[in-house]
């Protein structure tokens, strides 16, 4: 369950999004480059270092950067700030694929 009560439909432990998210990336015959994780929830896009983390390698290599997640909330619970966290990988030139169903 979700803050605000929604039911999750699949497992949601990191694991099993990391799984959904390499198996996403094999059906589209891209190559994995890094994994960058954070366990905990999103309050500001800059306090989680798997996320501190990904936006340097953007900011160092936009051009090949693609970030993926099977769910917009892995960004952030409340939309304001998973906006702010699409906002920067945006203005950073990153590209983003949600997989989620």
């Amino acid at each position: 369950m979700y803050p605000n009560n929604e039911r999750v439909g699949k497992s949601d432990k990191l694991k099993a999004q990391e799984t959904r998210c390499r198996l996403w990336l094999k059906e589209q015959g891209i190559e994995e480059y890094w994994v960058y994780r954070d366990e905990g929830c999103i309050i500001d896009p800059h306090s989680l270092l798997g996320l501190s983390a990904l936006m340097k390698a953007v900011i160092y290599d936009n051009e090949n950067a693609m970030i993926i997640a099977d769910h917009p909330m892995r960004f952030g619970i409340e939309k304001e700030t998973r906006e702010r966290a699409f906002n920067i990988f945006d203005e950073l030139g990153a590209q983003r694929r949600l997989i989620f169903n």
